[in-house]
């Protein structure tokens, strides 16, 4: 739990030092907490009329909302591989997509990247739709 309080307040520090305002989940707890303040340009939602949360409640809502993800995400890997399995056509169409998508000729290597992840369109809607059909959350 420490090391989870340690990179979310790290990261919270790198945000207030650069001035960044990303739109997560987080962000909005910084913005309704004493840290607003010390941003050097304070975000325009800083709402001065409430009481703020204080640091360990911004930090204990980032721990929540991690515990709960990892709980959701553990249950979808599970049926995914379950599906994989019992539908092997599923898993061959996939090992060819994600091979002919990361696999790079001129290294003849294994790579990975973002923009690489936005060209398999058989991956996201099988994802999509193992959502759609289980969804974890009610």
């Amino acid at each position: 739990m420490q090391l989870i309080s340690d990179t979310v307040d790290h990261v919270i520090g790198e945000r207030v030092a650069t001035d960044a305002q990303v739109p997560d989940f987080l962000q909005h707890s910084v913005n309704a907490s004493v840290w607003a303040d010390t941003y050097p340009t304070p975000p325009v939602n800083v709402n001065k009329a409430f009481d703020k949360l204080t640091k360990d409640e911004v930090i204990g809502q980032a721990i929540n909302m991690l515990a709960a993800g990892h709980e959701t995400t553990a249950s979808q890997l599970c049926l995914i591989t379950r599906i994989l399995a019992l539908k092997p056509w599923y898993q061959t169409k996939l090992v060819h997509e994600i091979h002919n998508t990361l696999y790079t000729k001129d290294t003849n290597e294994l790579s990975m990247d973002y923009e690489k992840l936005q060209k398999m369109p058989f991956l996201d809607a099988f994802i999509k739709e193992v959502m759609r059909v289980n969804c974890s959350v009610t």
